[in-house]
Formats: structure tokens, sequence, C-alpha cells
């Protein structure tokens, strides 16, 4: 069965998405990783779980050695441990 809700509320960034699923106002379909603090804390949950498509792993491509930026270095390393730190990466 398919079901075509029709949406009450309609915003342009998934933040705001989220912020509104947050303050009881409905459902929201966003990215894990931008809900992993909300759902640690409970303020949201998972529904329709077994309908979840299947992970798609992160990759984080940037130029290395000497010609690499410093900005471009530092956010990849703190990228990369922050993923490293809640499993997104290995």
């Amino acid at each position: 069965m398919n079901v075509r809700p029709s949406p009450r509320l309609e915003v342009n960034t998934a933040e705001m998405a989220i912020t509104a699923a947050v303050q009881g106002h409905g459902l929201t379909r966003v990215l894990s990783y931008m809900v992993a603090p909300e759902l640690a804390a409970g303020r949201l949950k998972i529904v329709l779980a077994e309908y979840e498509p299947a992970s798609v792993p992160i990759h984080l491509v940037h130029r290395e050695g000497r010609r690499a930026s410093v900005r471009v270095r530092a956010f990849v390393e703190l990228a990369a441990q922050r993923l490293r730190a809640d499993g997104s990466i290995n």
C-alpha cells in the first residue's frame, strides 16, 4: 500500500525540518548524521526503521602533500575524527 501524505508544513532546510520534528510538528526524512544528537538524547526516534535504505559510505577526498591547503587538511582531519567517533567511517 502506498500512502501520500499531504504536508502541513514545508521548510527549505534540513535543520528546520529537524527543529520542527523535535517540536512535535510531525515526521521528517533526513540523513542519519544530521539527527544523531537528537536520537541519542531521545528527542527524536526512528519510525519505519525496516524501510530505511542501506547506509552509504562516506569518502573524504582531498589533495595531499605540499599543495594541500592548511584549511582543507584541518577540515579533513576534523571531519575524519568526528566521523570515526560516531562510527560513520573506519
